[in-house]
């Protein structure tokens, strides 16, 4: 065999095994980014998990803290917050609202926020409930339970 056609196969086999590193790259870094945007969206959907969480405590507890001499007397079409706290050491946090509807239908609405490192809002959500006062200073709740809002 002459010393060209030698160089002549080792030159193809350079190029083929260059042309497969190529490829394996390729599917490394494109493993790695699906992993990563796996890993986002994980996150993503825990954060949006926690803030509805924080939202549907927000209506227990306004619920709890329901005043019937103040809720009585308000307008209809009228709203009073009823309560706010933090949950999980201050990473997601709620605030209740009650906006009278009728004459003893009430709508109370929680916003929970889940808030990133930075203290930014990574994510939101709203959930109520109707219920009606009793007029003896406690509520019914006319849903079967909450229904997520959207602002």
């Amino acid at each position: 065999m002459s010393r060209v056609a030698r160089l002549g196969e080792s030159g193809f086999a350079l190029a083929l095994a260059v042309f497969a590193l190529v490829v394996i790259g390729a599917l490394v870094a494109t493993t790695f980014f699906v992993a990563r945007l796996e890993h986002r969206s994980g996150g993503n959907v825990m954060a949006a998990t926690q803030a509805f969480e924080a939202a549907e405590a927000g209506i227990a507890l306004g619920l709890e803290a329901w005043d019937p001499v103040i809720l009585e007397g308000l307008p209809v079409g009228a709203d009073f917050a009823l309560s706010q706290g933090e949950l999980a050491g201050g990473v997601a946090r709620y605030q209740v609202r009650a906006t009278r509807l009728a004459a003893r239908v009430f709508l109370v609405s929680s916003v929970g926020e889940r808030h990133g490192r930075d203290g930014r809002v990574v994510a939101r959500r709203v959930v109520g409930t109707l219920v009606r006062s009793d007029g003896l200073g406690g509520v019914h709740a006319i849903s079967r339970g909450w229904a997520q809002l959207y602002e």
